[in-house]
């Protein structure tokens, strides 16, 4: 078993499950409110539309071209909406559309359910919705990547100006330009590679300030992603995106803002 780094108060705000497969060919946005009214709960008090998500592939290859690169997508097809259901307490959220299964957990109080409870609530309801698309006649659904997302709040002890980065990251420096050491705004993003093609890794880091110097915060969001072929279960891409980005966070951000902030167990 894979030994974790964990944390009694972690920064995590949210966490993202997401199955992309090839899309259901006979799926319309209507069947969205069947599924709903048959298969969710009544806990599932609220729905909304959101824009379709383009599929995205990771590759490999050298032909592959630069991550953040934006890819021109067209399509000669009939494209469905994306549409949310969201708990009553507005913790989770189930997002389904023709080609994704996607489930959110978003932090609305102190508590953390952590991966592990996580990842059966996940299985749950995507299990409904194979059983939703069966029993419908809707298609074959067959994975072909999979995603995990961890966005993270961090504001240890009010240090949420851009000067206090250095505080929060390992070697985190902002370089002075041009005679000035005012920085106003920093939002950077990098990828990695994980392991040998099992996926991709991006990492962003981005001070942001809303209403007012009161509220700044810096947010750390993590996303991976990576294929699933011959069969390869969900579960082992979930585990090798959860993974690369719990052991990255413990590797970029200040060891004792871990122990005192976040309670790293020890």
């Amino acid at each position: 078993m894979l030994n974790f780094p964990k944390y009694r108060t972690p920064p995590v705000t949210e966490v993202v499950l997401n199955i992309q497969f090839n899309p259901l060919e006979s799926y319309s946005n209507a069947y969205a409110g069947w599924f709903w009214k048959e298969y969710l709960g009544t806990e599932w008090t609220t729905t909304r539309d959101a824009p379709h998500l383009p599929e995205k592939f990771e590759k490999f290859d050298a032909n592959s071209g630069n991550f953040f690169v934006n890819q021109l997508h067209i399509r000669t097809d009939v494209v469905t909406e994306r549409t949310q259901f969201f708990s009553n307490d507005r913790k989770h959220l189930i997002q389904i559309q023709s080609s994704r299964f996607i489930y959110n957990w978003i932090k609305q109080d102190n508590d953390y359910p952590t991966y592990e409870l996580l990842l059966p609530e996940f299985k749950k309801y995507f299990k409904l919705f194979e059983d939703f698309v069966r029993d419908n006649k809707l298609g074959q659904i067959t994975p072909n990547q999979w995603e995990v997302i961890y966005v993270n709040n961090l504001n240890p002890q009010g240090q949420t100006k851009i000067n206090d980065l250095s505080s929060i990251f390992n070697g985190f420096y902002i370089p002075t330009i041009y005679g000035s050491d005012v920085c106003d705004g920093v939002d950077l993003k990098w990828s990695h590679i994980i392991g040998e093609n099992r996926g991709r890794l991006v990492t962003q880091i981005k001070h942001i300030t809303r209403g007012g110097e009161e509220s700044e915060f810096v947010e750390l969001r993590f996303t991976a992603r990576g294929p699933l072929e011959r069969g390869m279960p969900y579960e082992d891409g979930f585990a090798i995106g959860r993974e690369a980005i719990v052991k990255t966070f413990a590797q970029i951000t200040d060891q004792n803002t871990q122990k005192n902030v976040w309670e790293k167990v020890e």
